[in-house]
Parts: structure tokens; C-alpha cells; sequence
């Protein structure tokens, strides 16, 4: 924003509602690639009409540099065409900077949708480290290890392959274990 007497009322309503709120305040593009480049951040807001900041090279900004957070634009009057602009071209909403009470709203909104964001970017990179141990045992084993689902076979280590007599891994995928079964 060009002055700091709309954040404060904003920060005021937020911390107001308990939700924890601090902010940098950037009147430029330099202040605004500087602040965003050294901290990190939860959310943008941008007013639309700050003459040396446009929302759309904050938002060009923000892909560039792979910064994952949302992006709330300030507009003076609420107008549908304008809001769908905004949404187009990658801010998260656009709001009246007039009415608090729905920016805050917004903003709670983006801050619960994150968190959700980041919850599942930690459980998908703990899965990830969770299936390359099961790999890694599966592998290093010592022991006959085979992955059977619904009675079918998708996965097994060397040692099982060759107990069974397959010498490719990819010859024993989808082979039922009753098949394997000798009468």
C-alpha cells in the first residue's frame, strides 16, 4: 500500500478476531521483491491502485520464484468484472479495501486453505520417504519380501524372485499367488 493506516486497521481486526498478524509494509516494487525474497510469508495483499506496485507483477513475482502463497488484492468499489479479472490472472480474491470485515473473512479463509496446503505437501513428502524405506528394506533384505494386493502380486525383491525362478521382476507383476501354488 502506499500508506500504513489501512494494514494497521487490517492487522487490528485480524489480531482482534485471535488470529496472530504481523506484516512489511513495501511502497515499491524493489521493497516488495526484497521483502519477499528474505522472509517468509503467509499471505500478499496488494492495493490495486499503488502506482509503483501492480498486483499483476507481484503475481509474476510470486510464480517466478516459486513463493506458495495466496494473494488478496485491494480494490477501492467492489466490481464483479474487476474481481474476475484478478482471479484470471492468479490473486486468490479480490476484495473492497473499504470493508474490513470481509477482508478478514478472506483472508482467514486463504490462511486456512494454506495451512491445509502445507499439511498436505508434509504428509505427501512423508509418504514419499515412508515408500523409499519400504523400497530400500524391500531391496537390502536378506529375506523372500513380495507385495501382494487382493491376492495379486505388485511388487518383490530378488531373493523372492528367484525362489520362484523369475528373473525379472516386471514377468511375476500381476500373477495371482493361487497361480503360484502348486497342486
Amino acid at each position: 500500500t502506499d500508506t500504513t493506516n489501512d494494514i494497521d486497521t487490517t492487522v487490528s481486526v485480524l489480531r482482534n478476531s485471535g488470529t496472530i498478524a504481523n506484516y512489511t509494509h513495501a511502497d515499491d516494487e524493489d521493497g516488495m521483491k526484497n521483502a519477499l525474497l528474505t522472509k517468509k510469508f503467509d499471505i500478499a495483499v496488494c492495493e490495486e491502485r499503488i502506482e509503483d506496485i501492480e498486483p499483476l507483477s507481484l503475481i509474476r513475482l510470486l510464480k517466478q520464484n516459486k513463493i506458495n502463497i495466496p494473494l488478496i488484492v485491494l480494490i477501492d468499489e467492489f466490481d464483479e468484472e474487476l474481481t474476475v479479472e484478478y482471479l484470471q490472472i492468479g490473486a486468490h480474491d479480490a476484495v473492497s479495501s473499504k470493508n474490513h470485515e470481509h477482508l478478514k473473512l478472506v483472508i482467514l479463509r486463504e490462511l486456512k486453505s494454506l495451512e491445509y496446503s502445507r499439511q498436505f505437501e508434509s504428509l505427501e513428502k512423508q509418504l514419499k520417504e515412508t515408500e523409499d524405506r519400504c523400497e530400500s528394506l524391500m531391496e537390502n533384505s536378506q529375506d523372500a519380501i513380495a507385495y501382494i494386493q487382493e491376492g495379486t502380486h505388485i511388487a518383490a525383491n530378488s531373493v523372492y524372485l528367484s525362489k520362484f525362478g523369475y528373473d525379472d521382476p516386471d514377468d511375476l507383476i500381476g500373477i495371482p499367488v493361487l497361480d503360484m501354488v502348486d497342486p
